[in-house]
């Protein structure tokens, strides 16, 4: 009996829970990677207990050529138990990349303790990317513009901002930061250089951004598929250089240390007995040595559903249930009405039409279709595009929340402001087109966040209106 009260009770009230819901979703966003964060580490024990030697040839580094001797180079590993191979993809738009991988192969010829063997692809982003024609245990892109910067990029980003194997990522992190590397694994856009002062929560939040925006910045090798080849680049950060000639001379052993890493990262690779098999996509990093396990951070995107969920309910408690097919058809389309405007007038022209569809939904009470739409692009995001989940889907709750029938009040002014903010945070900070079907973070910037922000002005003119009514009637 008291079973059946309770659920009644919360069948009755689960539409008021909705700001609940939210503050849970933000705070637990906010917490997680100042409380909820692991060392990286590596599953496999054999790769963990052995460090490789690896010794260089100082002869080999001074007389090494930058010019492309090969196309492709297959070097043989002399203890190879199978078929083994490791792909190492050399950027040849990059000299210092030709040279590093022409020292790599030379070194790898003078050792008699390779494990596997490995080819070697002089490739440009021109061509598409050749792939092995036999069981591949990992694919390493040298993608370095310089190898006199301390600083190093490692991306750990594929297609729609997945993540390869993190076993992978943490080998070349671990390697890298041996080597006395500073290690930036948010410097694939080169809109986040790496710095000290930088706190777990931003590292985080700026994880993300790269995540979200990694579609936005196609390299040839996101297009390598990650179930079946777990790809990882190392680049030379592009938002950290030297400019003192000074400051590269002292540095010049610099060049030695990639040569060292590089090799080191190859020889633990060929050493494993099975497939790198760790945490495949599943990890958010709060620094280049800890992370979040996205099994946790999916809760966040669960509360941020369930406060939408909550304000769609209150909505059908109070709802007619009155279909306005006009309405869902502006929605969907006042995006790319609004981006053409703004592309052939600016932002006046911008102004203007937004206004224009605010004035327009006013007349119309909410659709329950558009929230359920939203809802299910959040659960998409899940499972496509993780990161736009946790950010989009912060800023979507937050927008959606000022539709629920307890804020047809001033609450609505703030509501507004925080709506179009988070709109400005996708469009003018993180550079997402007004409009645009490239990406899957893209859709997702451009079909919801600009109608949410719209419905919401629409509410702040609809009480504006009916305040203005109650007054000329008193």
């Amino acid at each position: 009996m008291l079973c059946k009260k309770l659920i009644l009770c919360l069948v009755r009230h689960s539409g008021m829970f909705s700001p609940f819901l939210l503050v849970a979703g933000l705070l637990l966003m906010l917490l997680l990677p100042m409380y909820a964060s692991k060392d990286i580490f590596l599953d496999e024990n054999n790769i963990k207990t052995v460090q490789p030697p690896a010794y260089f040839n100082k002869y080999i580094i001074a007389t090494a050529s930058s010019e492309i001797q090969w196309n492709q180079r297959l070097v043989r590993g002399l203890r190879s138990p199978g078929p083994d191979v490791i792909a190492v993809y050399v950027n040849s738009a990059y000299s210092e990349s030709v040279k590093l991988g022409n020292i790599i192969i030379q070194h790898l010829l003078d050792r008699n303790d390779l494990s596997c063997d490995v080819w070697f692809y002089f490739v440009n982003v021109s061509v598409k990317w050749p792939i092995p024609e036999t069981y591949v245990k990992a694919a390493l892109v040298l993608n370095f513009s310089s190898l006199q910067n301390p600083v190093e990029c490692v991306d750990i980003y594929s297609k729609h901002g997945l993540r390869p194997n993190q076993d992978l990522a943490n080998l070349a992190i671990l390697w890298a930061d041996w080597n006395s590397f500073r290690v930036s694994l948010i410097c694939q856009t080169g809109r986040s250089p790496e710095f000290a002062e930088y706190g777990p929560l931003v590292y985080y939040i700026k994880s993300l951004e790269e995540s979200m925006l990694v579609d936005n910045y196609p390299q040839p090798w996101h297009a390598i598929s990650t179930r079946g080849i777990h790809t990882i680049a190392l680049s030379s950060n592009p938002a950290y250089a030297y400019y003192d000639e000074d400051k590269v001379e002292q540095n010049s052993n610099v060049t030695l240390r990639y040569v060292t890493m590089t090799l080191q990262i190859l020889l633990s690779i060929s050493i494993l007995d099975e497939k790198l098999h760790h945490a495949t996509f599943g990890y958010i990093p709060t620094r280049f040595d800890r992370y979040v396990s996205f099994d946790i951070a999916q809760l966040v995107i669960f509360l941020f559903i369930a406060s939408i969920t909550s304000t769609a309910y209150r909505m059908h408690q109070l709802s007619n249930h009155n279909h306005y097919h006009f309405g869902m058809f502006l929605t969907l389309a006042m995006t790319p009405i609004a981006a053409a405007m703004y592309k052939y007038a600016g932002l006046p022209a911008l102004a203007m039409a937004t206004i224009f569809f605010a004035e327009a939904m006013k007349r119309m009470p909410v659709m329950l279709a558009w929230i359920s739409a939203n809802i299910v692009g959040l659960v998409l995001m899940i499972g496509l595009q993780p990161s736009t989940g946790i950010l989009g889907g912060a800023a979507v709750a937050l927008q959606l929340f000022f539709l629920h029938p307890m804020c047809s009040n001033f609450i609505l002014l703030p509501g507004v402001v925080i709506s179009w903010v988070a709109y400005l945070y996708f469009t003018w900070y993180l550079g997402f087109p007004i409009w645009s079907t490239k990406t899957i973070s893209s859709i997702f910037v451009s079909v919801f966040l600009y109608p949410n922000a719209v419905w919401v002005s629409s509410r702040f003119l609809r009480f504006l209106n009916a305040k203005e009514k109650r007054n000329g009637k008193s």
